[in-house]
């Protein structure tokens, strides 16, 4: 299964980034030790935790990037062994990530990570909102407070959506 990971983007050794590592680490070695392929955004952040957690767990890993190699803004993290250039901006970058995905996981994240959360849901990707794990993912999971199973974030009921709180309920998923 081709698993999509979004979430923040930064120095891993910065806030909010550092608090999550142990926790996006675990993801990405559970995810590849499963078998699963991760797809990220190529960068730094979550997406550079959650490759080197893959890597360490013997998994296959595809970054999905911006713009082309020349750009600044492109260079993989070091733990993609499979990187797509695609030649457009960030966000048009998102629709082409999580198109390719199964399955998304979102962790935090700031306004991209929002952007990716919509497109998955609009594709019909099923999505695990990380509920406690800060930015969008926190807040769009809050609204869902005290409800059980899959919810939906509107009423087309276009792909289920899952809160998680723990790697655990993540790989009942996976």
């Amino acid at each position: 299964m081709n698993i999509c990971v979004i979430g923040y983007s930064g120095k891993i050794n910065k806030s909010p980034v550092k608090e999550l590592y142990d926790f996006t680490y675990r993801l990405g070695y559970t995810i590849a030790v499963r078998g699963h392929t991760i797809w990220s955004g190529g960068r730094d952040g979550i997406m550079d935790i959650v490759s080197k957690g893959a890597h360490e767990g013997g998994g296959e890993i595809v970054g999905v990037l911006p713009w082309d190699k020349e750009n600044s803004l492109s260079r993989p993290s070091d733990y993609i062994q499979n990187v797509v250039y695609t030649g457009l901006d960030f966000t048009m970058r998102s629709c082409v990530l999580v198109n390719n995905a199964d399955l998304v996981i979102a962790v935090g994240g700031g306004a991209g990570t929002a952007t990716e959360i919509f497109a998955s849901y609009s594709y019909g990707k099923p999505l695990l909102l990380c509920a406690k794990s800060g930015g969008w993912s926190q807040r769009i999971a809050e609204t869902f407070q005290g409800k059980s199973g899959p919810v939906y974030l509107d009423s087309r009921e276009t792909a289920p959506v899952f809160l998680v709180h723990t790697i655990d309920d993540i790989e009942r998923h996976l």
